[in-house]
């Protein structure tokens, strides 16, 4: 069987943010998102890349010492 996947993917900020949705799935993806996914399945399936290395002017280091809780 093959899987496929296919959707937008919209790059923000110098591409420091990736947002992908995914539109078209395999019948056989589908079905599993749907038994994963049971509410809000579009929003719960999409995903986000923060690459914070691009951040101009700061180490990502110092970022992520900022971050700390």
């Amino acid at each position: 069987r093959i899987l496929y996947d296919a959707g937008l993917e919209c790059h923000l900020f110098g591409d420091m943010l990736i947002i992908y949705a995914p539109l078209l799935m395999s019948p056989d993806l589908r079905d599993y998102t749907k038994s994963v996914y049971t509410k809000n399945r579009f929003a719960e399936s999409m995903s986000f890349s923060l690459h914070l290395h691009k951040l101009s002017g700061y180490k990502t280091q110092n970022v992520l010492d900022l971050m700390k809780f």
